[in-house]
This record gives structure tokens, sequence and C-alpha cells, in this order.
């Protein structure tokens, strides 16, 4: 009984040790997609999408409008605040449905996951793709 506990607690300490921390780093990404109800890019959007975040306040664009609130990262997890508001300018089709479909989804907290040039933001309905600029 005795070697079976401590192989069952030897294997979760290997498990632990194994997980990486997500280290997250302010700055500037371009939000390259989102799987929401279905991938979209931001291909023909007028301007290139991006997301700025610093000392707890996330800014940028859609595509069309800015965007601008507030944010917390803590245990791997970010959360937009509740606060994040957006200008209303009317954009052609493509730029207003990619950005319609990522400010619907930009709400509540994601699980971060470190990519090798930026981030994915999981959600429960949506998955949020940054790029390092």
């Amino acid at each position: 009984m005795n070697k079976i506990l401590l192989c069952a607690l030897a294997g979760l300490a290997f498990v632990a040790c194994t997980q990486q921390e997500v280290k997250f780093s302010e700055g500037n990404f371009t939000i390259t997609k989102i799987n929401a109800e279905k991938e979209l890019g931001p291909d023909k959007s007028e301007t290139q999408p991006y997301i700025n975040f610093a000392e707890g306040n996330v800014e940028g664009t859609a595509g069309c409008n800015r965007f601008f609130g507030g944010y917390e990262f803590k245990d791997g997890v970010l959360s937009f605040k509740d606060n994040i508001a957006a200008t209303k300018k009317l954009c052609d089709n493509d730029t207003m449905a990619f950005e319609d479909i990522f400010l619907r989804n930009l709400k509540g907290s994601f699980k971060l996951e470190q990519t090798q040039d930026g981030y994915v933001l999981k959600g429960q309905t949506s998955n949020i793709y940054l790029q390092k600029r």
C-alpha cells in the first residue's frame, strides 16, 4: 500500500513540475484571427486590428473602430473588465463582420496559452489569436 501511495505522489509531482506557468508580457499585439461562430481573420479590414495591454488598461482597433477598457491577469487567466467600450463608425461589410464578432467575444475570462510569437486567449465560446508586434 505504501509503495502505491508513494508512486502516486511521485506521479503527481512529475505532472506538477512539467506544467509551465504562462508569463504574461504586456505590450502591443496584432489580432491575427478569432474562432467563434466561425474562424475569421482580418484579411479585408481597413486597418490591421491590434490590441495593446499596459498597466491594467487595454486599447486597440478591431479593424475600423477603436476599443478600450480594463483587464486583469492572475493565475494564467486574462479577464476583461465589464467596461470595454468602442467607437461606432460604420465601415465596409467585411471589416464590420470581423469587428462585430471580435468585440462581442472580448469579454469575460480567457485562459492564456503562450505560442512561439504571442498568445491564444482561450474562452468558453471563442479563441482569439494574438501575435507580438
